[in-house]
């Protein structure tokens, strides 16, 4: 009967070109009368979205089309999230659920509905990590978790937590994914939301899974599975026997793998889910080539690749790519697997810069491809000698043209990478040969005056030459110490390691390390730390970038000047400004301050001392790994602000 009443209404909507519920409002309907249709809707949408993913999308652009027309703005956001959900989580059309999302942004955003803004995130987030796009995932999720956070909504906190696992495991951080599912399962299991705990559940199983620790993933696939089949979720149940069967693959349990799925399959396809479809697929494939079924695995992986590209998912494509490879691995045969990881090599350059390509390891798997495929002809041929030698010329020279190819297709974008390279090079030499050997020519040429005198036995400007030496080496440490700090940004080899640390005592240090420069230059040197907690920073990060920026407002401020460095806890972040009452940036300099693509020459200190511009970068990229901001306002001939906000 359901089925009947669906398709009749199916066949009003297209055949009449008119909406079976557009011709159910009156003439002229009351807003009241609109409301509710609207909201009737939305709900209808929202609850055939897994069962008739299709109707639910009609009857959620039906709903919007209602809305938009009868100016029901408080409605939209919604409507838009709703719709977008479906087409991204049920219809696999992730570039129409984007656009929705980006409505239902949009439209919560004028109407200031936070709730509203914050599933927008989420459901970006989420969109975004199927595509791939790991950055823009854990961005909008950041988004999400902060605005669920301000208003206090144990749901959204939970799948901000949710959306941070699943990034955190794409980047096999698995041990903070852990931390991040058990928050959110945590508060599901206190808002008694069965649905919610069933899905961290077999995340934590996955991560468990690619930690290969079977036994506790096994434990959580079935938990999970027994709750989803509990509330008759078909989708998610075959999730859950994929996991499993991924489990007994890698024990070697191939009957048991392929019993789970097979199931899992039978699951996809009776709700039409082709993303679970595909991971299924190859799945399956890879054990029928572990059991040497070569045309069964072929066929799994050819119902795989037209899958994907029916529904256009880029990143499973990849996937797939990747599967065949491995495909032809586990058979033996090298040359299919060579020709394989050669398409894999164009698909990937098309789409993936330089900085996520794995560039040396993929080359050295090449190699190691082609060598087993000189190897495997040798040994499978008794050849007379002028074969054997022609089938060696020819070996040679496919790894010559492989090698070729590889280099080519490189070639472009390491071009780009060395360029790079080469200004960072260029810099550190020009500061090495200019800003840091004039300080020690000036140490080498007091020290000689000073064993002069000495010798002489003149010792009355003994002490004036000493304190010169010591400021010389002060400012001759702290540009090698930006210098050594510029470079190591430059190269990607800071890490962020976020431990419990003291505003307060990274403020004592501070104020002990530039209390007598600032004494000797009569400057007011105040430090004001409202957070009395320890928060989650780096300590070295955060200690380098403010002595920059103190050290930079120390330069700029006259004499009788004041310098306040304040730090104030909000919600959810962290604040440190420093204010000078100095001779302040203009106008033109404050647009490129922290553009990284324009040069700044450093201005003279106002006691002529000489800058290298690395400070302010330093502190730019510094901020930037820890996650934050930085922002300056500036006035000439009345001083800066220096503003970082950091996660709280």
């Amino acid at each position: 009967m359901k089925i009947f009443y669906l398709i009749l209404f199916l066949h009003f909507f297209f055949v009449n070109g008119v909406t079976l519920y557009s011709q159910n409002l009156s003439k002229n309907p009351s807003k009241a009368e609109l409301e509710r249709k609207v909201t009737n809707l939305g709900d209808e949408c929202w609850k055939l979205r897994e069962t008739y993913s299709d109707s639910s999308a009609t009857i959620g652009k039906q709903a919007i089309f209602i809305a938009e027309k009868y100016e029901l703005k408080n409605k939209l956001p919604k409507l838009y999230n709703y719709v977008g959900a479906v087409y991204s989580n049920y219809l696999n059309n992730q570039s129409e659920a984007i656009k929705y999302f980006n409505k239902a942004l949009i439209s919560s955003t004028q109407l200031k509905d936070s709730a509203e803004i914050g599933w927008a995130f989420n459901n970006l987030g989420d969109t975004y990590l199927v595509t791939g796009n790991n950055p823009l995932a854990h961005e909008y999720s950041k988004k999400s978790y902060i605005i669920f956070s301000k208003i206090k909504y144990p749901l959204g906190i939970s799948h901000g937590y949710r959306n941070f696992g699943l990034v955190q495991l794409a980047e096999k951080k698995y041990d903070s994914a852990i931390i991040s599912f058990n928050k959110a399962k945590e508060i599901h299991e206190n808002i008694n939301d069965i649905k919610g705990i069933a899905l961290v559940l077999y995340e934590l199983g996955e991560t468990y899974k690619q930690k290969k620790i079977f036994k506790e993933a096994d434990s959580l696939f079935n938990e999970s599975y027994r709750i989803y089949q509990s509330i008759n979720n078909t989708r998610n149940s075959a999730r859950c026997l994929r996991g499993m069967a991924a489990i007994y693959y890698e024990q070697g349990k191939y009957e048991d793998a392929k019993k789970h799925y097979i199931e899992a399959i039978e699951l996809n396809k009776q709700k039409h889910y082709d993303y679970g479809l595909i991971s299924n697929y190859i799945g399956i494939a890879l054990l029928n080539a572990s059991q040497n079924n070569r045309e069964e695995g072929e066929f799994y992986l050819n119902q795989a690749t037209h899958i994907s590209k029916k529904i256009n998912l880029t990143s499973k494509l990849l996937e797939i790519q990747k599967a065949h490879i491995q495909f032809y691995q586990i058979l033996g045969d090298y040359k299919k697997a060579s020709e394989k990881y050669n398409q894999f090599l164009i698909k990937y350059d098309s789409i993936f810069s330089l900085e996520q390509f794995e560039t040396l390891n993929e080359i050295q798997d090449k190699f190691a491809i082609n060598q087993k495929l000189i190897n495997e002809e040798l040994k499978n041929k008794s050849l007379k000698n002028e074969e054997t030698l022609y089938v060696i010329i020819l070996g040679l020279l496919l790894v010559i043209v492989l090698v070729f190819i590889i280099l080519v297709i490189q070639q472009r974008k390491l071009n780009k990478k060395l360029s790079e390279i080469n200004k960072t090079k260029e810099k550190m030499f020009s500061v090495i040969s200019h800003d840091l050997k004039s300080p020690f020519n000036s140490l080498l040429g007091f020290s000689d005056l000073i064993l002069e005198n000495i010798r002489k036995k003149d010792y009355k400007n003994l002490e004036k030459f000493a304190e010169i030496i010591q400021q010389t080496s002060k400012r001759s440490f702290n540009l090698l110490d930006n210098l050594l700090n510029w470079t190591r940004s430059q190269s990607g080899s800071i890490k962020y390691n976020p431990q419990p640390i003291s505003i307060k005592h990274i403020f004592e240090e501070l104020n002990f390390f530039f209390e007598e420069e600032a004494n000797k230059n009569k400057i007011k040197l105040q430090f004001i730390n409202v957070i009395s907690e320890d928060i989650k920073g780096d300590k070295n990060l955060i200690y380098t970038i403010l002595m920059n920026l103190i050290s930079n407002a120390l330069k700029y401020t006259n004499e009788g000047g004041k310098i306040e460095i304040k730090a104030i806890k909000k919600a959810f972040t962290v604040v440190i400004e420093i204010s000078d009452n100095g001779i302040g940036i203009s106008k033109e300099t404050l647009e490129v301050l922290f553009d990284k693509t324009k040069q700044i020459e450093s201005k003279k200190g106002i006691r002529n001392e000489k800058g290298t511009g690395l400070g302010l970068s330093i502190c730019y990229e510094f901020v930037h790994i820890l996650e934050g901001e930085i922002t300056v306002k500036s006035e000439l001939g009345k001083g800066s602000t220096f503003k970082i906000t950091l996660p709280g």
